[in-house]
């Protein structure tokens, strides 16, 4: 997701040091505004670049085969469970729910 000299401890590290330099005094407020424009707009393309980066890999034939199987032995193992409960099934976060005709299903949210 990320380029190719840019790692997440990168990231970790750039966010350790833009947080307490925006809520300092050593920035004006139009300096605050760019700061925090500019890494909004970071985290956007990076959010777009791993939203089709998932896209592309769910569409994959195995895949999809491999997220229904797992799908309905979770929801074997778990019939009483509450609608509202989290999972992640093959990277995908699912939340349990009952669907209109009262059955319980697994609906996917969220691409990790």
């Amino acid at each position: 997701m990320l380029a190719g000299d840019v790692t997440i401890a990168d990231l970790e590290r750039i966010g350790s040091i833009i947080e307490p330099l925006v809520n300092s005094a050593r920035l004006n407020a139009e300096e605050r505004w760019a700061v925090e424009t500019a890494v909004r707009a970071a985290f956007d393309l990076a959010l777009i670049r791993h939203t089709e980066i998932a896209r592309v890999f769910y569409a994959r034939n195995d895949i999809q085969q491999r997220s229904v199987d797992k799908t309905e032995s979770w929801l074997a193992a778990n019939r009483d469970a509450l609608p509202g409960t989290v999972t992640l099934i093959c990277g995908r976060l699912h939340v349990a729910s009952v669907d209109i005709d009262g059955v319980l299903k697994l609906f996917p949210v969220l691409d990790l």
